[in-house]
């Protein structure tokens, strides 16, 4: 986060700016859900995001791969009841219907 701006503000969702007033840039490591959500708050705040993933796709342990002619889908878990917000960050990046 930019330094000198409070955790409270930040989290009543207010536009962060740097010291000079521009957007600040951030940098967030790790395109799984986590890495993705918090690059999504922050461009929310007003910030420029750089997303980094060293796998060539995104969502972290929430993927699908090929293995020969078999479909192995390792993200199944987050369909559960309890993981409620999944289905809004699907909606938002634009690929639920890809699920």
């Amino acid at each position: 986060m930019t330094a000198g701006v409070s955790e409270a503000t930040e989290a009543a969702g207010a536009t962060v700016a740097g010291r000079d007033g521009s957007r600040p840039h951030l940098v967030v490591v790790g395109g799984g859900l986590a890495g993705m959500a918090a690059a999504l708050l922050a461009v929310d705040s007003g910030a420029r995001v750089t997303l980094l993933e060293a796998r060539p796709r995104l969502g972290g342990q929430t993927t699908s791969f090929r293995r020969g002619d078999l479909w192995i889908d390792t993200g199944q878990h987050v369909f559960m009841r309890c993981c409620t917000a999944y289905r809004g960050l699907l909606a938002r990046l634009g690929v639920e219907h890809l699920t």
